[in-house]
C-alpha cells in the first residue's frame, strides 16, 4: 500500500503554508481518489505549478519569497504511527554547475523511514545557486545539511 492520501494531505498542507506566506490565492482541491494512490495525481501536479508560476512572478517583481520553515511544524513520515523515533538526518549532496542536485547520500540517519523522507525532502528541492570560482564560473560542490525530525 503507497500510503499516498497520506502524502497528498501532507503536501496539499505545504503548498497551502507557502501561498499564504506569500499572499498567493490558493485552495487545495479536495481529492476525490477512491482507494490508496501514489501521493500525487495531475489535480496536486497542476496545484504545485501554479505555487511555482506564482512565486516566480513575485520573485521577478522583486518581491520576497518566503519558502524557508514553513513545513517545520508538518509531521512528514508517512508511518508515523509506527515509529516515536525524533532525531536529525545528515544528508550529502552535490550541487552541479547548472544548480541541480545529485549524490545523494545518507551521512548519519535514524532509520529506513526517516531517511528515506530526508533523501525525498533533498529530491524535491528547487534548484540551488552553484558555488562559483575566482573566474566566476560555477563548479561541482559537495554540501552537508542536517534534517531534524520532531515527531509531536
Amino acid at each position: 500500500m503507497y500510503q499516498g492520501k497520506h502524502k497528498c494531505e501532507t503536501l496539499k498542507a505545504i503548498r497551502k503554508k507557502i501561498a499564504d506566506a506569500n499572499e498567493i490565492p490558493y485552495e487545495p482541491v479536495v481529492c476525490t481518489h477512491k482507494g490508496d494512490c501514489m501521493g500525487t495525481c495531475p489535480a496536486c501536479e497542476s496545484e504545485m505549478r501554479y505555487i511555482e508560476n506564482q512565486l516566480n512572478i513575485r520573485k521577478m517583481a522583486g518581491r520576497e519569497i518566503k519558502i524557508d520553515n514553513l513545513a517545520s511544524d508538518l509531521i512528514f513520515s508517512e508511518k508515523r504511527h509506527v515509529t516515536d523515533k525524533h532525531g536529525t538526518v545528515i544528508v550529502e549532496f552535490v550541487v552541479e554547475r547548472d544548480g541541480s542536485i545529485s549524490d545523494i547520500d545518507v551521512v548519519q540517519g535514524i532509520d529506513s523511514i526517516h531517511d528515506e523522507e530526508a533523501i525525498f525532502i533533498i529530491q524535491n528541492m528547487n534548484k540551488l545557486k552553484s558555488s562559483l570560482n575566482n573566474d566566476g564560473r560555477p563548479f561541482r560542490s559537495r554540501f552537508r545539511l542536517p534534517i531534524l525530525f520532531n515527531l509531536v
